[in-house]
């Protein structure tokens, strides 16, 4: 989506609502966030290259009405294993990347995704802090089978996100129905965000225990479930001509 058309009070509230979430995003990652220490460190440039290469891998839904990418994945990752402050930088920073350079969108619409998604992680983080009383341990979280942290943070994170998605389209298209459309995808989304979340908790332990090499083993089934997201919405796309025919045949 882009701003082309869009003019009057619409544009007006587009324009605020960017700038609103822009600035909220980056007041708070900088608060708490010892930046010059963190990028003299390699893994903030490490999930950086993640979440974008999560951008380019793009799955259109069932419907033809809505695309997600695979950035849901690296962005909890990421969100588990860096600084609450670190994990809304790179979030925000590769997002506004993608937005520009990968999806094409306008500077409105790039600055809220980022900026909003920079609060959305930044609150997932706190609610997985406030759930792991006794701090990430991959090891001990796996084998205690203590998901709830985890899952309550990605909770968060794929609500705050479709919140923000569906409330730029709403504004943006000023028709409450129509912005249904785009947004979804009957059993698409759930099906990705499951995959996403078990992809993105397998990409944290891999980092926690062997290091960025040791991380990057779990590329190859972040691109399998891509293909495989692909082939789920063409089969279902493919099963309506062949059943409204067998109807009408009727």
């Amino acid at each position: 989506m882009n701003m082309t058309g869009v003019s009057g009070n619409r544009g007006v509230l587009l324009l605020v609502m960017a700038g609103v979430a822009a600035a909220g995003g980056l007041l708070w990652t900088f608060w708490g966030w010892h930046a010059k220490e963190a990028l003299t460190g390699t893994d903030i440039y490490f999930w950086f290259l993640l979440c974008m290469c999560g951008e380019l891998l793009r799955t259109t839904s069932s419907s033809g009405k809505a695309t997600s990418t695979m950035a849901a994945c690296p962005h909890i990752a990421s969100l588990l294993v860096l600084s609450r402050p670190e994990a809304m930088a790179v979030v925000g920073i590769s997002n506004v990347v993608a937005g520009r350079l990968v999806h094409h969108r306008s500077w409105a619409q790039s600055a809220f995704e980022a900026g909003a998604l920079m609060c959305v992680v930044g609150l997932a983080r706190i609610v997985f802090d406030a759930l792991a009383v006794d701090g990430w341990r991959p090891l001990a979280l796996v084998a205690a089978g203590h998901y709830v942290p985890v899952l309550a943070a990605a909770a968060v994170y794929f609500v705050g996100a479709f919140a923000a998605r569906f409330g730029w389209t709403t504004a943006e298209e000023g028709d409450l129905s129509t912005a249904r459309q785009v947004q979804f995808g009957p059993g698409f989304e759930f099906l990705s965000a499951g995959t996403l979340l078990s992809l993105g908790m397998l990409l944290a332990i891999q980092f926690k225990l062997t290091g960025a090499m040791g991380a990057m083993v779990v590329v190859i089934p972040v691109v399998a479930a891509k293909y495989g997201l692909d082939l789920f919405a063409q089969a279902r796309s493919g099963r309506r001509p062949i059943e409204s025919g067998l109807r009408a045949a009727a």
